[in-house]
């Protein structure tokens, strides 16, 4: 093959896979879990009752007979319930329970369609601003910063700027930006 046909091959080839990602791109998932709890703000006072409805989407309309496998519990935490369920109509809503302190509770849902598994969760905040921390600081918590601040004061920014081209976009510009550390080396981040 020619350089001038291996060329011509080579365009063709690119048009036609950036073509076929363009397309894919746009066609929507054919199906969809929502999960959603029955307040619009997610959020919940202790011993409230939270619903969970579960809609099974496939190009955008119900999917009757869905087959669903569900668990809810207090996030990061064993599930209180579990079960399996044929969604009828394409739609149903779960008793969730409730919390009697407050925390997060979890609806976390599997979908089986034509022998793919699809999942979405929703999570309701029951007091959540009362929320206490699950650990006690160590006694030498407040101690141990004092002295890492005083540490770190010591240490000059001396901060460095670089534009990163390959990176900036026409709105955007990306610089890499490092500081001086306390362990006498540097700290980069891209902002």
């Amino acid at each position: 093959m020619t350089k001038k046909r291996l060329k011509l091959f080579t365009v063709v080839t690119l048009v036609f896979i950036f073509s076929g990602l363009t397309i894919f791109s746009q066609v929507p998932q054919a199906i969809k879990v929502i999960v959603a709890p029955d307040h619009t703000n997610w959020t919940y006072q202790t011993n409230e009752k939270v619903k969970f409805t579960v809609t099974v989407l496939k190009n955008g309309n119900p999917l009757p007979n869905a087959k669903i496998y569900y668990e809810i519990g207090s996030e990061k935490m064993l599930n209180t319930k579990a079960d399996s369920l044929v969604l009828v109509n394409g739609k149903i809503e779960i008793d969730g329970g409730t919390l009697k302190v407050p925390g997060f509770l979890r609806c976390t849902v599997d979908a089986l369609v034509d022998g793919y598994k699809y999942k979405n969760l929703a999570t309701a905040g029951f007091n959540s601003n009362d929320i206490e921390p699950t650990v006690t600081l160590p006694i030498d918590f407040d101690k141990f910063w004092d002295n890492a601040k005083k540490d770190l004061i010591k240490v000059p920014v001396d901060a460095r700027m670089r534009l990163l081209p390959e990176r900036c976009t026409g709105n955007v510009n990306v610089y890499e930006v490092d500081l001086g550390n306390i362990i006498n080396s540097r700290f980069y981040l891209n902002i």
